[in-house]
């Protein structure tokens, strides 16, 4: 049955012309691919037309698709691609939302928070991180994104980005590196920080 192969199988048979194996990748990948496509732009619906029509390509030109490694990668790079082209700006999009960033450092700041609750400390981690996300250019920012929201291995986010593995690898450690520098490093550790970074990369 469709529902049990894995994502290499599914795309094997959306090669060979299985629409089933479309509606099951859409299942899979649809609602990830909608969020990371309204980073790039607060316009809801061209988001959700470029996905669609995403899939739809897959059903009508599903001779002319190759093999690849990676089929979330594929999907997230094609889409990338399709908002950048279809912009309705006329230019090329950036992968930036500070306006939810800043509403959520003012929302954090406007908490009453003691001084040793952990969840608490949480919440000013979390605010820590917004407030230094904004200060990132956006191509760190989606890189993040990729990384730990997406699980993007690093060779498929430099695929993604048009950028190299060691390019890619250097600029998520200096944007983490970044990130990282106001909060107590000693006290919270690397894997702590990188669970709160998933949730605020979520949120965005």
């Amino acid at each position: 049955m469709i529902s049990y192969l894995s994502e290499q199988q599914l795309w094997n048979q959306i090669r060979e012309g299985n629409n089933e194996a479309v509606e099951r990748l859409f299942d899979l990948y649809a609602d990830s691919l909608f969020a990371y496509g309204v980073k790039f732009t607060s316009d809801k619906e061209f988001v959700k037309d470029a996905v669609q029509n995403l899939f739809l390509r897959l059903m009508i030109s599903h001779e002319h698709l190759s093999e690849v490694s990676n089929v979330k990668s594929y999907m997230i790079k094609s889409l990338r691609r399709e908002l950048l082209k279809n912009s309705k700006q006329g230019y090329a999009i950036s992968f930036d939302n500070d306006n939810i960033l800043r509403n959520k450092v003012e929302s954090y700041a406007s908490e009453n928070l003691s001084v040793d609750d952990m969840d608490d400390e949480a919440i000013r981690i979390r605010r820590i991180l917004s407030e230094e996300l904004l200060k990132l250019p956006p191509r760190q920012k989606e890189a993040l994104y990729l990384r730990y929201v997406q699980q993007i291995p690093l060779a498929e986010i430099a695929h993604i980005l048009d950028m190299n593995y060691q390019s890619v690898r250097n600029l998520i450690y200096r944007a983490f590196t970044k990130l990282r520098k106001n909060i107590d490093q000693d006290k919270f550790t690397k894997s702590y920080v990188i669970i709160l970074l998933t949730q605020v990369l979520s949120d965005m």
